[in-house]
């Protein structure tokens, strides 16, 4: 995962494997299964077995340690779905995620537009410019300086203020 996001998707990208461990379980029946039974079942590796089970508790139940192993069930809830219920449950949770990582994105990029959009007119716009002899032609104010003395002129009005 990125460096940069605190937390981990527990569904993008990861709901294949989260089904091929439901149906592992609809396949045994009522039966709680440890996450190597599953591994062996599935041709998914123990570790990433044991991190999708983790992952979302509204598939899958930790029951407490018997005779030192843990096994996994399904939840109540998530046997009370058809596969097909189940499956568009998990296509809705993998969308939210997305629309996540989007706005997430979306945030970074209109951060930098606007770091951008602050920086530029200092970096483009303060540099002299000069014509293709070397010659410095205005400042950055569009100012013709003089030439006598090489500063831009005084004020544009000259007019004195009158008092009533």
């Amino acid at each position: 995962m990125f460096g940069i996001i605190p937390f981990q998707f527990r569904f993008r990208g990861k709901v294949r494997r989260i089904l091929d461990i439901y149906f592992c379980f609809l396949d045994e029946g009522n039966v709680a299964l440890h996450p190597t039974q599953i591994a062996r079942r599935t041709g998914i590796s123990f570790a990433e077995v044991a991190r999708r089970l983790e992952a979302p508790p509204e598939l899958f139940v930790k029951l407490p340690k018997r005779e030192g192993i843990t096994r996994y069930r399904i939840t109540t809830t998530a046997s009370t779905r058809t596969p097909q219920e189940t499956e568009a449950l998990l296509a809705k949770y993998a969308q939210r995620e997305s629309t996540l990582l989007y706005a997430f994105g979306t945030m970074v990029l209109a951060m930098l537009i606007i770091v951008v959009l602050t920086i530029a007119p200092n970096v483009f716009f303060t540099a002299e410019p000069f014509n293709e002899n070397g010659e410095k032609v205005s400042n950055t104010l569009g100012w013709h300086t003089s030439e006598a003395t090489g500063t831009p002129p005084g004020p544009r009005c000259h007019t004195p203020v009158q008092q009533l």
